[in-house]
């Protein structure tokens, strides 16, 4: 065998000598506290802690209270929680919760004696203030009952204010902080006078409007063995309350949804597609790969080759995001209504997007309405991700965060909620990680949220420093996010307020799924991208590179239960009532109850962003050279499904009424479904 030439050395040692620096560049650190009370250091991300003043006075408060020195203890704590803390502080298995809602924590939890004490203490003031709210004198009503409640709900007063305070904040909109309130009266305040099956049913219509369909209908079934035929006058109607929560579970389950998407997924019963638009065929990807191997960088570059384009779908148009290149096609025609460039122009711009380290998880296209939301490098200047709202019809621009807010850089795809825009951005040296929102309408910056520290990545090709893809969750006012930095934090979209944070072992300094050598086997790296899924009130998360799988109990919040995952590289493609589905090298089904892998097969993976799709008991893979499909209780292969984009590494799966939309990395095809064949018979 002939040596390497000097070309080939090259290529494998600068991108080996890169690898090992970002290795040894300096991180962030991350405590997290485990179930022994021990602090364990970590890589990654790190929430905004309180001074170690703050920790000590509460640890002080602990102490002074086991030695029932109640007078003391109150002026420690009291002194806390007169302070403006915006920091948080760490309980167990990981979990950071505010300064605020851990010095609620320890007084709610006081012994019996320790609660009588405090209220010899401090009812005089709490009266006072209660009464400034009664008779209209408080200068800031809402401000005075949140007083209140933080430093004197255990007072005799305390459950009064709590659900006046709980009534505030519901006709605020904020339902999931009524419902909160109105929780903590029933668990932390055993001798209310208040009715506590009204509250139940309040704590019921917080959670419909919050969308939090689990836990109402918990509630419902505890109402219903302890309650059972008891009634409750709700708008001047007297009702049974468990007839009554049946209701709005009923009716908020029956919303409307968009019609234009659908869950079922019917394999064609031919390969011949109703249409293909083709936006990379084979000259362009080979001019695209001679030019990275030109680079030096060899396959080090997968995403301009690799990967599929982000896409969406609605009643009309098919829409996709090719690294920076939008386009939109007729979703009956497949004729090419519009694009923000040729596709030609990503060879000349290929260069720069290597330069700057592209990354294929933060080109997104999200519709809604009649406009669509982009997020990317725009090919033209690359070097800073932006937010970009288009017109859905025509693909104009109608405004940018490059104007909006220029020092920020889009950290992932967005959430529109209600005329406003949730994302997650980075200042420009990526360190510091925000919860921006924009107007939908005009992009003006609504709010910048600050989190905390992330830790960045150096860029291997041209040695600046770049972030994690950032994925959001919404769920009922809270926003779930995925750092993919080894942390999940829980943001109230009321405020906004950071409520609590998950800190874990995430990624390993420097990993990156993407970047290596060795030709065609760098194509086959599985590295998909993390995933967070809200079933049943528990969240399942992975983040990519990551080790283990978690389950985290949002009505806690707390730590369901941690597993190993199959590989890093998987993520989390789906989870039923039995099982939860990962995908990465391989396709593994693990049972939700015991843990235990169910069954595992391996996949014909040469694209990190590989659709998964669950429907009618069986399991849809896009990989390569096809759409695989799987018994899901046994993991029997069934069928492969062609197609007419043989040659593709797979990609993403979007389904119509009358459509089977195949998005790869070369091509967007669209094949009749036998819904669609037998409404033409």
């Amino acid at each position: 065998m002939n040596p390497p030439g000097p070309n080939a050395r090259r290529r494998f040692v600068l991108p080996l000598l890169l690898i090992l620096l970002s290795v040894c560049s300096i991180t962030a650190a991350l405590e997290i506290v485990n179930d022994e009370g021990n602090v364990q250091t970590v890589h990654g991300f790190s929430v905004r802690k309180e001074d170690s003043k703050i920790v000590d006075a509460l640890e002080d408060f602990q102490r002074y209270r086991d030695k029932k020195a109640w007078e003391i203890a109150f002026r420690t704590i009291s002194g806390l929680a007169e302070q403006d803390l915006k920091g948080m502080l760490p309980t167990k298995d990981g979990f950071f919760v505010s300064s605020r809602q851990r010095i609620w924590q320890s007084l709610a939890s006081l012994p019996a004696d320790g609660k009588e004490a405090y209220r010899l203490f401090n009812d005089a003031k709490a009266k006072q203030l209660f009464e400034q709210v009664q008779n209209g004198t408080a200068a800031d009503e809402v401000a005075t009952l949140r007083k209140i409640y933080d430093q004197y709900f255990i007072t005799s007063i305390g459950d009064q204010a709590a659900d006046r305070l709980g009534d505030t904040y519901f006709e605020a909109g904020d339902f999931l902080a009524a419902e909160l309130t109105w929780g903590s009266i029933l668990s932390d305040y055993p001798d209310t006078s208040l009715p506590k099956l009204r509250l139940e049913v309040k704590r019921g219509i917080a959670l419909a409007r919050a969308g939090r369909l689990e836990q109402l209908r918990e509630l419902l079934q505890s109402v219903r063995s302890e309650s059972a035929g008891q009634k409750v006058t709700i708008g001047g109607k007297e009702v049974v309350a468990a007839d009554y929560l049946a209701m709005l579970d009923s009716a908020a389950a029956t919303r409307p949804t968009a019609q234009a998407i659908v869950n079922e997924v019917q394999l064609p019963e031919a390969d011949a597609p109703a249409w293909q638009v083709m936006f990379a065929d084979d000259a362009l990807n080979q001019a695209l790969q001679a030019q990275i191997i030109q680079m030096g960088w060899n396959a080090g570059m997968v995403p301009l080759v690799g990967s599929a384009p982000a896409s969406a779908v609605d009643g009309k148009r098919v829409y996709a995001n090719w690294m920076g290149i939008v386009f939109a096609v007729d979703l009956q025609t497949g004729k090419l209504l519009w694009r923000t460039r040729k596709f030609s122009e990503l060879l000349s711009r290929a260069q720069n997007l290597i330069q700057y380290r592209a990354e294929p998880d933060r080109y997104s296209v999200t519709v809604e309405g009649d406009r669509l939301y982009v997020t990317g490098m725009p090919l033209e200047n690359p070097g800073q991700y932006r937010l970009v709202c288009l017109n859905a019809q025509t693909g104009a621009v109608i405004w940018s965060s490059n104007t909006t807010a220029p020092i920020l850089s889009i950290g992932g795809r967005p959430l529109i909620i209600d005329g406003t825009i949730y994302v997650a951005g980075y200042n420009q040296n990526g360190a510091e990680l925000s919860l921006l929102t924009f107007a939908a309408d005009t992009g003006t910056l609504r709010s910048t949220f600050p989190l905390g520290q992330a830790q960045p990545q150096q860029n291997r090709y041209n040695g600046g420093m770049t972030s994690r893809t950032c994925t959001l969750l919404h769920r009922g006012g809270m926003i779930y996010m995925l750092t993919n930095d080894g942390a999940l934090l829980a943001v109230n979209t009321s405020g906004p307020r950071l409520e609590w944070a998950f800190t874990y072992e995430g990624p390993p300094p420097g990993f990156d799924p993407r970047f290596g050598f060795g030709g065609e086997e760098m194509m086959q790296t599985a590295g998909m991208p993390g995933t967070a899924i809200i079933r049943d009130s528990v969240l399942y998360l992975k983040e990519c590179g990551a080790g283990s799988l978690y389950a985290i109990d949002l009505a806690g919040p707390s730590l369901k239960w941690k597993r190993p995952a199959p590989s890093r590289f998987d993520t989390i493609a789906s989870v039923g009532e039995q099982s939860i589905l990962c995908v990465g090298y391989d396709l593994s089904s693990i049972d939700l109850q015991s843990r235990a892998m169910k069954w595992s097969h391996r996949l014909p993976v040469q694209n990190a962003s590989m659709g998964v799709r669950q429907s009618d008991g069986s399991v849809y893979v896009y990989a390569g050279r096809g759409v695989y499909e799987f018994d899901a209780a046994t993991g029997e292969a069934a069928r492969i499904f062609r197609g007419a984009d043989r040659d593709s590494r797979g990609g993403t799966l979007l389904t119509t009424p009358e459509r089977l939309i195949a998005v790869s990395n070369v091509a967007i095809t669209a094949y009749p479904t036998g819904r669609s064949q037998r409404a033409r018979k």
